[in-house]
């Protein structure tokens, strides 16, 4: 509990601290700085949109990859448009400066989007390092709620409209999660093998073309998901 408590204050520090940069800037060009830190404020929805969907993304093959990301910044600049619009209007009938034109550049945007999630993306990188992992996996399973660790999950199996999370010492828990919010919450130590199967990442032992291999357990690798199992573990 120590080590969560101390990775949420250092993160919710680095957004603070992110906000306050923000809108030192803004001040620059005459913002007050009340109004600076809700300026910045606004590039925290978009940031938290690309941090979450960008990976997801990224997964695809070939030229959906590049149309997903194309997209998903497009959305995310037009949200964050209307968002510092918006704003502007509502302070219009105070003594406030006009719109500063750098902030509907979609360039600046994409900026400090990317600057904000890039310095995200280390820190929890960094926090991983030097703090041990004691979160839990809390979900309901036959109507009773089930914690584990995630050291404790092996894989994840779909079936149809119900997922399997399997778990050491021959446990099995039935849960109606989509398979897809499970890569979500399992985060990078688990990896995509198949439509049907998320696996623990340590207790993976060897690939082939075909199949994973935990110790004597193998689950299937599909072609859309080879390539980047691969990568991580040659065979």
């Amino acid at each position: 509990m120590y080590h969560m408590n101390r990775t949420i204050l250092i993160t919710v520090s680095y957004w603070i601290l992110a906000v306050t940069i923000i809108a030192m800037i803004l001040l620059s060009l005459g913002y007050p700085f009340a109004l600076g830190l809700l300026m910045g404020s606004l590039f925290l929805p978009g940031t938290f949109i690309v941090k979450f969907l960008l990976p997801k993304a990224l997964k695809e093959e070939g030229s959906k990859r590049i149309m997903s990301s194309v997209f998903l910044f497009l959305g995310v600049a037009v949200l964050e448009f209307l968002l510092i619009v918006s704003v502007h209007i509502w302070i219009s009938d105070h003594p406030y400066p006009s719109i500063a034109g750098v902030l509907v550049n979609p360039m600046f945007v994409a900026v400090v989007i990317t600057l904000l999630c890039l310095g995200d993306w280390y820190l929890s990188g960094y926090l991983s390092r030097i703090l041990p992992q004691d979160r839990t996996v809390t979900f309901i399973s036959d109507r009773h709620k089930v914690s584990l660790l995630p050291s404790e999950i092996l894989y994840v199996e779909s079936n149809d409209r119900e997922v399997s999370v399997v778990a050491t010492e021959g446990r099995v828990f039935r849960n109606k999660t989509g398979i897809s919010q499970w890569e979500s919450i399992l985060g990078d130590d688990f990896i995509r093998i198949h439509r049907s199967y998320i696996v623990n990442r340590a207790t993976i032992t060897s690939i082939d073309k075909e199949y994973v291999w935990m110790g004597e357990t193998q689950l299937p690798i599909s072609r859309k998901y080879y390539k980047s199992v691969q990568e991580n573990y040659p065979a």
